[in-house]
């Protein structure tokens, strides 16, 4: 029977205990604050500050660890949350527009149950997630439609634990990748997403003395796995806190530095931003403190910064304009599920759709799912945006041979 290794913040805050920048830019982070017995606020603040941008008092018995995913697509940040509705424990889907502060609590999809990673082309949301005989499955779920497709089932002999946030996603190639463990060994399955569902092949991983959980994130623009960690010395039986590189092909960890000043973490409180290629993690340091570590894999520097006075957990930065810069434009023309083209865009007026087929019925969304347009097109025909508000759609495109998401962006 498979293992999921979940954890569940009610009351008092656990911390996994273990003994143990080259660009000026501001990192933007959100997530939850704790006042020990329930999940109080949905916070914004910058990195290295120790004020909120941002506020939004909740009320929630407790979050799903691991469980936070932010769509760069979008801009919605997403969490697993419990809620207490008339003495029920009620758990539901949270997401949070960062465009416009709104919040909306939808029921549970299957995209959190297991390790949710975003394609920031399309804006697609990957997990592993397990059906009732406990088969373990790619999941892949549209946050417009809110529609959660089975792409295939993994071997069984292939997959065993299963880490909280353990995984990783190439928006270039369309490879989601996650840790596994089968007995005593640590595992990378690399899943790559194709047009009927995907491919995967697994590699054990080879290098340091790994104990617990692994974190995963991925560097976009230097196709880098970067993997943070506790290692064990068998020397002076202590742990340290690593942060290293993860070799896709080989399954090699190759150590970057070693973190002594910590002597807890939560490997699930972590994120990646893109734009200043920076790992972010909070941990607690020597003085039981908690801070917020920065490691910019550039520059090889490690920095602790202070927090504001609040328990923060479920952290995720908000690489919202590094998607919009770098995929914005890619993620409409892309040539990737369907052959389906659409341009000009960004466009002041007009869009020309070209698609293998027909016809389509289509249907265009603002960033906070709200139906503005809708219709039936024919291959080559104009759709009319001139009445728009300048910003970013998103159009649902749909025929009896595919049902495709594009970014819009009208000026």
């Amino acid at each position: 029977m498979k293992k999921y290794i979940y954890i569940l913040v009610i009351g008092l805050l656990h911390i996994i205990s273990i003994h143990c920048s080259h660009s000026q830019e501001v990192i933007k982070l959100i997530g939850f604050t704790s006042n020990g017995q329930t999940v109080d606020n949905l916070v914004k603040w910058n990195a290295g500050q120790t004020n909120f941008t941002n506020v939004i008092p909740v009320d929630y018995v407790g979050v799903l660890g691991g469980s936070s995913i932010y769509n760069s697509n979008n801009g919605e940040y997403y969490s697993r949350i419990l809620l207490n509705e008339n003495n029920n424990y009620v758990s539901k889907l949270l997401k949070y527009n960062t465009q416009n502060n709104t919040i909306t609590l939808n029921e549970v999809t299957s995209v959190n149950n297991g390790s949710g990673e975003v394609d920031m082309q399309n804006g697609f949301l990957y997990s592993y997630d397990s059906d009732q005989e406990n088969n373990v499955y790619l999941n892949r779920y549209n946050p417009t439609t809110q529609l959660s497709t089975n792409l295939g089932y993994y071997n069984s002999n292939d997959i065993g634990i299963l880490f909280p946030d353990g995984s990783c996603y190439d928006s270039d190639n369309k490879i989601f990748y996650f840790i596994t463990q089968d007995e005593n060994v640590k595992k990378l399955v690399k899943s790559t997403i194709t047009t009927n569902g995907f491919s995967y092949n697994v590699t054990p991983l080879s290098g340091p003395n790994i104990i617990g959980n692994i974190g995963l994130e991925y560097s976009n623009e230097q196709n880098n796995i970067y993997i943070i960690y506790p290692q064990f010395n068998s020397n002076t039986s202590t742990s340290t806190l690593n942060v290293g590189i993860l070799n896709s092909e080989t399954g090699e960890v190759s150590n970057l530095v070693n973190i002594v000043e910590v002597t807890g973490l939560q490997v699930f409180n972590r994120t990646y931003d893109q734009a200043t290629e920076t790992l972010v993690f909070i941990a607690i340091d020597l003085d039981n403190q908690q801070r917020l570590y920065k490691y910019n894999t550039i520059t090889n520097q490690l920095v602790n910064q202070a927090l504001p006075q609040n328990t923060i957990i479920e952290i995720e930065a908000d690489n919202y304009d590094y998607a919009l810069t770098r995929f914005g434009i890619l993620g409409n023309t892309e040539n990737f599920l369907n052959s389906i083209t659409i341009h000009p865009n960004p466009t002041k007026d007009m869009l020309t759709v070209h698609f293998n087929n027909s016809d389509s019925e289509y249907e265009i969304f603002d960033l906070i799912g709200k139906s503005v347009q809708k219709g039936t097109i024919q291959n080559g025909q104009k759709i009319d945006v001139n009445h728009f508000k300048k910003g970013v759609y998103i159009i649902n495109l749909k025929s009896n041979s595919f049902n495709e998401n594009k970014k819009i962006i009208v000026e």
